[in-house]
């Protein structure tokens, strides 16, 4: 079996965009990828049931687009093929689409080779003490770039009456533990980054999708969601 390594830009969210990349060359490789230490658990989790791929943490100033002479110099101790994820175009508008494209990859992949473990074991203490128990909109609105809730967010579009639960960072180390409490939720409403796309492959509810960083919609609706997301715009001035 061949062995090959991995490293994306190191976000939550570059993995989860990648995971089918790795689902998809793990059927018939051996996978070495790189993460950060503060998403090990996430992944773990993600990868429980594929025993072909082996995570590697690292810190945050080795993974990124100008790192890849580094992780090269890894790839080579552990004899094996190196793939950079990274995407060095800066075309943030085909950013999801990018690493299929340069690996000859269908884009459908990042959906249908999407997997979660059949059995995962979710923190029911965290869930019991953030899930409702009644209705309830999930906001996924903290903006990871000023590591606050999105200003001036346009609450005008959620549904009145329904309890208002925040996916914050932070909460459990284990994101996929939101999980149970994404798919309970009567509406969900998200700014672009990690959680999005977690959401994007499990809820097939009432999606706000705010693009709150101005050109970084991602071309986000497709035809493999299903062109489920509403997409609320926000001009520069709302969100400065």
């Amino acid at each position: 079996m061949k062995s090959l390594f991995i490293a994306t830009r190191g976000g939550i969210g570059d993995h989860l965009i990648s995971s089918g990349i790795v689902n998809h060359y793990s059927e018939e490789n051996f996978v070495h990828l790189v993460c950060w230490p503060q998403w090990q658990t996430s992944l773990e989790s993600l990868y429980s049931e594929n025993h072909n791929v082996k995570l590697h943490p690292v810190q945050d100033k080795a993974l990124g687009p100008f790192h890849d002479r580094d992780m090269k110099n890894f790839a080579e101790k552990l004899e094996a093929e190196f793939i950079g994820l990274a995407l060095n175009s800066g075309d943030l508008k085909n950013y999801l689409q990018t690493p299929y494209k340069e690996r000859n990859l269908p884009f459908e992949y990042m959906y249908s080779k999407f997997k979660l473990p059949s059995n995962i074991e979710y923190d029911q203490e965290f869930i019991d003490s953030t899930k409702p128990k009644t209705p309830y909109v999930l906001l996924n609105i903290w903006d990871k770039l000023g590591n606050r809730n999105l200003p001036n967010f346009k609450s005008e579009y959620v549904t009145e009456g329904l309890e208002k639960v925040y996916l914050q960072p932070g909460k459990t180390k284990n994101l996929l533990d939101w999980i149970p409490i994404i798919l309970g939720a009567s509406e969900i409403h998200s700014v672009p980054g990690g959680p999005c796309h977690l959401i994007d492959f499990t809820y097939t509810g009432k999606l706000f999708y705010n693009d709150a960083r101005i050109g970084t919609i991602y071309k986000f609706n497709s035809d493999y969601n299903n062109h489920k997301w509403q997409i609320i715009k926000y001009d520069k001035k709302e969100i400065q």
